[in-house]
């Protein structure tokens, strides 16, 4: 089967009727993001795989799939198109271009079925006039499927938005969930629901999708930047979209015993870290030991996980774990190495980041003929080309090829230096996050942690706390728990480069 492709959320006052032609912007998710979701809508409807045989360009030229039937010879080719113009419908004369290639593709016997899939609105007098002229060149079974379709088919299928989840960012959530489920998916998007636009579904990404719906658990390993965080955050809230499902994030074994019962069902447990952060602990190993086995018990009744590490620390986990490890990593079905990444994908996620990102047009046009030579950079990693396109990140950041690869090359020193740069308040409401753990509750404000920095740093408390708004979004984050404002790192990385100015303010003190 060939497929051909041409290349706020809003407030919720309360629960309303939301019927099953409610528009997605499709328009703005860009081709290559519409070129995902139509090959996973294949793979999803028609249970065939896809393959792409050429890929749709930036300037809109058509990409073309190829999807095998069960015997392995082409039996249809779909062609998609898009349109940023959300206002278009497609016209008859869309596909004029296109009559000569399917001639052809059904003299090869690989039309007799053909799929049209666009991201604009499909009139019925106009899909009737395009499949006419489809049977006319000898299309046994021509299709048109339009924007309708697609809505339709995104609503329909939690696995296909697990799958494609940039459309999640593609406007009101009440398009795509029901009211009630609303505020559980927002609470857990909140942090990504903006980066979402930015999002690249790798094989990584795909991987962890099948895992999780094969055996109930994955394991995302990698090393510090490379997405496993993000992964976790898109698949926990598919999760959260089941009104059945209750969706807890934990830091420890320990932590999902303790919310565990063996009559839970559908239970979501999202684990971070689950080796230690830092280092391996030993402690939580074993911890695993004995938890793994309760943890089988609890997917065979419903209940599902994902747990992240960092590779160094798994390794160092598994020699403790033995064979009390859970049988599926045991035999690495559910292991999935986030940080495997193809050279289109890491191109695509730094086009991404920069297209998208915050930065000056002019800098973006400085900048654009190296990100090719940024993208092959051995240790590319996924969050440090998000920096890349955050001007907070990249102050002092000269435009040549030579300072953008170093600046791949060696993240933290560069991060380091960029947190030295800020000024005392700011650097001192890190500080007090750092100290805290990662985790400052808004009712631990005026402890006595927070008060030995404010000291040590000679800033007024109330002041630090002032400027901390200032960081949300760039370094730091902020979430709603138990009714209290918990302020957390953006990244694990940037408690990592606070290391070293943590020890030189407590080494003046």
């Amino acid at each position: 089967m060939g497929v051909r492709d041409g290349g706020r959320e809003s407030d919720v006052s309360g629960a309303r009727a939301e019927g099953p032609w409610s528009s997605l912007a499709l328009e703005t998710i860009g081709w290559k993001a519409f070129q995902d979701l139509c090959s996973q809508v294949c793979e999803e409807v028609l249970r065939r795989p896809v393959q792409i045989y050429r890929e749709a360009q930036d300037g809109g030229q058509d990409a073309v799939f190829i999807v095998e039937g069960p015997n392995g010879a082409v039996d249809a080719t779909v062609q998609c198109k898009h349109s940023a113009d959300p206002r278009r419908r497609l016209k008859a004369g869309d596909l004029n271009g296109e009559f000569d290639t399917v001639a052809e593709l059904v003299a090869a016997n690989q039309a007799d079925t053909y799929f049209l899939i666009t991201s604009m609105g499909v009139d019925a007098a106009v899909a009737v006039e395009i499949r006419t002229k489809l049977r006319a060149l000898g299309v046994r079974k021509p299709h048109v499927l339009g924007r309708e379709y697609l809505v339709r088919a995104i609503r329909a299928s939690a696995r296909l938005r697990a799958l494609v989840p940039q459309v999640y960012g593609l406007g009101d959530l009440g398009a795509i969930l029901d009211q009630r489920l609303i505020q559980q998916t927002r609470a857990l998007l909140d942090h990504w629901i903006q980066k979402l636009k930015l999002y690249v579904p790798t094989s990584a990404h795909r991987k962890a999708v099948r895992a999780l719906t094969e055996y109930g658990i994955v394991l995302l390993l990698g090393n510090p930047s490379t997405g496993k965080s993000t992964i976790g955050a898109i698949l926990s809230t598919i999760a959260s979209e089941d009104a059945d499902h209750t969706v807890l994030h934990l830091t420890s074994p320990r932590d999902f015993e303790a919310n565990w019962n063996p009559a839970d069902r559908k239970r979501f447990f999202w684990v971070d870290d689950a080796f230690g952060s830092n280092a391996v602990r030993d402690e939580y190993v074993r911890d695993w030991t004995s938890a793994f086995r309760k943890v089988q018990a609890a997917i065979g009744h419903g209940n599902r996980f994902v747990l992240t590490s960092r590779r160094h620390i798994y390794e160092a986990a598994k020699r403790g774990l033995g064979q009390r490890n859970h049988p599926a990593f045991l035999d690495g079905r559910a292991v999935v190495d986030v940080g495997e990444l193809s050279s289109e994908e890491k191109t695509q996620i730094l086009y991404n980041h920069i297209t998208y990102g915050a930065q000056t047009q002019s800098w973006k046009r400085s900048v654009r003929d190296f990100l090719d030579a940024v993208a092959k950079v051995e240790g590319f990693l996924p969050g440090i080309a998000e920096r890349l396109g955050d001007p907070a990140f990249t102050k002092g950041l000269g435009t040549s090829e030579r300072e953008l690869i170093r600046f791949m090359k060696e993240p933290r020193e560069h991060l380091i230096d960029t947190i030295n740069a800020l000024d005392e308040p700011l650097r001192a409401a890190l500080i007090l996050v750092y100290v805290h753990q990662g985790a400052l509750s808004s009712d631990q404000g005026d402890d006595e942690a927070c008060r030995a920095v404010a000291e040590l740093v000679g800033e007024s408390l109330p002041r630090i706390h002032e400027r901390m708004s200032e960081l949300k979004g760039s370094f730091l984050r902020v979430a709603r728990v138990s009714g209290k404002d918990v302020w957390g790192f953006a990244h694990p990385t940037i408690a990592d480069a606070l290391t070293e100015p943590a020890q030189e303010i407590w080494t003046v003190g």
